[in-house]
């Protein structure tokens, strides 16, 4: 049987296949973050919102084997912004495609089937490891944005830092000692309240991490009682107390003591911007950490939002912007690239690259707080 190579699995495919994963690619439905910031492919490489300050830091955020990195720049503006650029480069080592190699020689099938395993682990090394990447970071980013109302990523000497303009009353305080949501004068309530006022008591949903949502349902101090359950959502109310303040079953008739609240946990792995020559797990949302959304649909017409967008996505807050990239001929969208480098015959190398930025073009719908965990 003839030992097919990632050259021969490269051939069979489309010259932009690559390029057309990249772009075809959908986060993953239990990024929801994607859902509340929704990728939407702009023509520019720049960001135009009269909230965002973007401070004049470098913007090639990157992956630590991957050259790309050197040339980001990013130029001050207080209203016009360019995107940052993220890219990364993936190796496909000898040692894999033995590997794969070896099991196609001693699986019984036909040359067919064999060409067509090669091509699979290309498909896949292509949509799982290179693309998912350049997926993960920007659901990151999203999700600094949305807990933080800012994004300050740094390592080394590369940094992307943005300011969205939360209203100073949208940022709530962070909850410590007795009055953190864990302990005995909690003020999960208050803060629950405090939002809802904010966003004229027309709200999607709050979202935190599971572990935050335990720590607030774990506590008598919080009276809560979780009603209904449908995958990750929970619909919580408040039970009432009699006169001599002790929790009774009844839940109370106030709708603002109801809260309907989405709860993540899905991790990325990332660059450890303490230590840029290693990568740890991390938290898309962080235990503690808790944001509110409004609802407030939008009548106006967005430029780009075509039959192809998701019918899910949902622009009220704000959206992710993916420009264009030099390396696709300014075409809207990721760019991505797969070869086989000419003197090392034995690889199988991805490139990606990404010019994008969260953005929050309505600030005002967004509630933020924090409390202390266990």
């Amino acid at each position: 049987m003839t030992i097919f190579t990632f050259s021969d699995a490269i051939e069979e495919l489309d010259g932009d296949f690559a390029f057309e994963i990249a772009n075809g690619l959908r986060p993953p439905e239990m990024y929801k973050f994607s859902d509340i910031l929704p990728d939407l492919q702009r023509t520019t490489y720049k960001v135009e919102n009269g909230t965002m300050t973007i401070r004049p830091t470098m913007a090639g955020v990157t992956g630590m084997d991957s050259p790309y990195a050197k040339t980001g720049h990013t130029e001050i503006s207080t209203f016009l912004e360019r995107t940052a650029k993220i890219t990364n480069e993936v190796t496909f080592p000898e040692r894999a495609l033995r590997e794969l190699q070896r099991a196609v020689q001693t699986l019984d099938i036909t040359q067919a089937r064999a060409k067509e395993r090669v091509v699979q682990a290309v498909f896949n090394f292509t949509s799982k490891v290179l693309v998912q990447s350049h997926i993960d970071t920007a659901e990151y980013l999203r999700g600094q944005a949305l807990q933080y109302g800012e994004i300050d990523w740094t390592f080394g000497d590369i940094s992307l830092t943005v300011d969205y303009g939360i209203p100073n009353d949208h940022v709530l305080n962070t909850r410590t000692g007795s009055e953190a949501y864990m302990n005995s004068d909690s003020l999960w309530w208050d803060d629950h309240r405090k939002a809802q006022r904010r966003l004229g008591f027309n709200m999607d949903a709050v979202y935190m991490h599971l572990d935050t949502l335990h720590a607030i349902i774990d506590n008598p101090a919080n009276d809560v009682q979780v009603v209904q359950q449908e995958e990750n959502v929970f619909d919580l109310t408040q039970l009432k107390r009699d006169e001599n303040d002790n929790r009774t079953e009844l839940q109370s008739n106030d709708v603002r003591d109801r809260a309907t609240v989405v709860t993540y946990q899905e991790q990325g792995e990332i660059i450890d911007p303490e230590n840029p020559e290693q990568t740890k797990q991390i938290d898309f949302m962080e235990p503690g950490r808790v944001f509110w959304v409004g609802n407030d649909p939008s009548e106006s017409l967005r430029i780009g939002v075509g039959a192809t967008e998701p019918p899910e996505a949902d622009f009220d807050l704000g959206y992710t912007h993916l420009g264009p990239t030099v390396e696709g001929n300014g075409q809207p969208g990721r760019w991505a690239n797969v070869y086989t480098p000419e003197d090392r015959p034995w690889q199988l190398t991805g490139q990606g690259v990404q010019n994008m930025l969260p953005v929050i073009e309505n600030p005002e719908k967004l509630v933020i707080s924090s409390t202390e965990m266990p």
